[in-house]
């Protein structure tokens, strides 16, 4: 994610949340790519992966002090 927060140690744990959820991201993609899944699954596990991500980052900006 390309974001930045005054705190240093929230600035590190957003960079790392966002390698994470990239990597994981990309090797589900890869693995639907080997093994051709339905789209309806694809898309469906997707928006799921995406809301997951989004819930965390929410709650990392949402947390003051770390």
């Amino acid at each position: 994610m390309g974001l930045r927060v005054k705190n240093d140690r929230m600035n590190v744990n957003v960079k790392i949340w966002g390698v994470v959820a990239f990597l994981v991201t990309t090797i589900t993609n890869l693995c639907f790519a080997f093994w051709g899944v339905s789209m309806p699954f694809y898309v469906i596990l997707i928006v799921l992966l995406l809301s997951i991500h989004f819930g965390i980052a929410w709650k990392l900006f949402s947390i003051r002090n770390v």
